[in-house]
């Protein structure tokens, strides 16, 4: 089952084109998402690394009506166990500007996304629609980004799942705040986890001020990567490989009244002339997936 561990936030209000969540500490294999919030007079950041590790945008949302806009970066698995800082680096300078670093364990294949605007002030946003989830282990995040300052109050926090609003869980907020409310952004993260399948979801919150908003969704999935170890054989005759392990029947060449068996072992009749040897051998499979984030490793 997957596990949202919450790395910090950052916001500012003065002029600038970073932002850095400082010591970022992430697992081998976990999961990291990287959302933000901002004016959008510089467009969106240029990069979002975790150290050097650079991050992949899933999601820009720049409204042309709006002054605000969002991104959700991510990488779906890292190979180190290692403390990082997160830098969120724009063209140029931008004012108001804030950001939520999330980890997840136990689901790293993160390839459903949308995001969403209604493009009228509203009290209760709406994330836009993921795709469906097929694996038995499926998680959430979504981000909701307001015109308005991190004072309002949110509540309310939901997720539709199979067509049935859920509760779900409102998790880091951050942003700025001050007058005027529309001279401010804020960032608010929400997040669900999924136990089985489910069809295309969505999820909403309840704001106290209508404000407008550009909000995405993030569904993660589990990608399993497993070792398959396999008997082999061949026959000194024809020169035929018999591979064999236990999740396929025995196998035979063709030279060869007889099958190999998992354990490396011969049965059957030997044809005259003919000669078997056992050779120690494994092959690796790796259970197709999104490998466009997973950091593969010769050792």
């Amino acid at each position: 089952m997957a596990t949202r561990i919450a790395k910090g936030v950052a916001s500012a209000k003065a002029l600038g084109n970073t932002l850095t969540i400082a010591a970022v500490s992430l697992n081998s294999g976990s999961s990291l998402v990287v959302a933000a919030g901002y004016d959008d007079a510089q467009g969106h950041p240029t990069s979002v690394k975790w150290g050097q590790r650079e991050l992949k945008p899933r999601i820009t949302r720049d409204p042309a009506t709006y002054d605000i806009a969002m991104s959700v970066w991510s990488v779906g698995s890292v190979r180190d166990t290692a403390t990082r800082d997160v830098v969120i680096t724009w063209a140029a300078n931008i004012n108001e500007r804030g950001a939520v670093v999330t980890a997840v364990e136990g689901a790293n294949k993160i390839d459903q996304q949308a995001g969403n605007n209604d493009n009228v002030a509203t009290l209760t946003p709406v994330s836009g629609v993921s795709a469906p989830m097929t694996e038995t282990s499926n998680f959430v995040l979504a981000f909701f980004v307001a015109e308005g300052p991190t004072t309002d109050i949110v509540s309310l926090p939901e997720v539709d799942v199979s067509g049935v609003w859920t509760a779900a869980t409102v998790g880091q907020r951050t942003g700025t705040a001050g007058a005027p409310a529309a001279g401010n952004v804020t960032i608010t993260e929400v997040y669900h986890q999924l136990v089985d399948a489910c069809a295309a979801t969505e999820a909403r919150l309840t704001n106290d001020s209508a404000r407008l908003w550009v909000n995405g969704i993030i569904a993660m999935e589990t990608l399993s990567v497993y070792l398959t170890y396999y008997s082999s054989g061949k026959c000194t005759s024809c020169g035929d490989i018999m591979w064999c392990d236990n999740d396929i029947n025995p196998v035979t060449c063709s030279c060869y009244d007889g099958t190999l068996n998992p354990d490396g072992t011969f049965i059957g009749t030997v044809v005259a002339n003919t000669d078997q040897e056992l050779i120690d051998a494994a092959r690796l499979e790796i259970d197709a997936g999104d490998f466009d984030d997973i950091e593969l490793v010769k050792l």
